[in-house]
């Protein structure tokens, strides 16, 4: 096995002579490119001790190296965020295009996991269907005191479910070790739980942002909302 031997600059000595020769024809070259005295390493001679001036600088170029890291990572953010709002846009329109309730209900499921790369989605509807008993669990649904978090804080709750919740919406479907969104609805009289579930632990996150699922929460209710009647058998 051959060892790649790291280059020097000794190694190279007519590119350095090339440099230095350009540096000379051009001595304002680092006032005109001030960024690249970020990148420099320039000694300052002091002896031993060393120099407040060159300690200074690499606090600087350090500072300058995480400032670069934080906008690559705001830049990856709102390039996610921008996708996200576009599929929310197709979400929607799919959605007003649903005839009916069967249709509507598998145009959620199919959207959310080929669009929003989730793994398993289950609603649950707190309301009364003659025929569909899936999703409408009914007025009284026995497991509703299990997320009352969810519904008393209204808003998305991302994370690990409990063990019983899990074993509510998952069953076996889905491992226990994944991550999930519960996302809370308030329609016309009615209430219901959209639960996006993933095998990938760190997909959803606690301290994740919310704003794109509450606006999912909204899309999803109002297009649920005409075919939603607690209180009369569909």
């Amino acid at each position: 096995m051959s060892v790649q031997k790291t280059m020097t600059i000794e190694d190279n000595a007519e590119g350095v002579e090339a440099v230095v020769n350009f540096l000379r024809e051009h001595p304002s070259l680092l006032v005109e490119h001030p960024d690249l005295l970020s990148e420099m390493i320039i000694p300052h001679a002091t002896g031993v001790a060393t120099s407040l001036v060159e300690r200074q600088v690499s606090v600087l170029r350090e500072q300058v190296r995480q400032y670069k890291h934080q906008l690559q990572d705001l830049v990856e953010i709102a390039t996610e965020n921008g996708l996200l709002n576009e599929r929310l846009h197709l979400l929607a329109v799919k959605l007003i295009e649903s005839t009916d309730l069967a249709s509507l209900i598998a145009c959620i499921k199919r959207t959310l996991v080929s669009d929003f790369k989730a793994d398993k989605i289950v609603l649950k509807i707190l309301a009364e269907h003659s025929e569909n008993k899936t999703e409408f669990v009914g007025l009284d649904w026995p497991e509703k005191n299990l997320f009352t978090e969810a519904f008393k804080q209204k808003k998305p709750l991302c994370g690990r479910l409990k063990e019983d919740q899990h074993k509510t919406m998952f069953a076996d479907e889905l491992p226990e070790y994944g991550s999930s969104v519960l996302i809370p609805l308030f329609g016309n009289d009615w209430s219901g739980l959209l639960t996006i579930g993933s095998q990938n632990p760190e997909r959803y996150q606690e301290d994740m942002g919310t704003e794109i699922l509450t606006q999912m929460a909204d899309i999803v209710t109002l297009a649920l909302n005409s075919h939603v009647n607690p209180n009369i058998e569909n």
